[in-house]
């Protein structure tokens, strides 16, 4: 029960401050996210060219039944 009322207390004051510190740092917020978003794509074309592509070789293509 006590788990329960603090994590209820704590999603509270989460979802209460989030927004006020999202509009005060919003540039440097979506600065870094942008960031974030450019390395998570750098790192997906890597794994792409060495892992995926091999796994798409290995497969046979299917064919397409009418």
């Amino acid at each position: 029960m006590l788990i329960t009322v603090s994590l209820c207390y704590a999603v509270i004051v989460v979802a209460h401050t989030i927004p006020v510190v999202y509009e005060t740092y919003e540039e440097q917020i979506e600065t870094y996210a942008k960031y974030g978003i450019e390395a998570a794509q750098t790192q997906y074309k890597k794994v792409d060219e060495t892992f995926f592509s091999k796994v798409r070789k290995n497969f046979p293509k299917l064919k397409k039944t009418e």
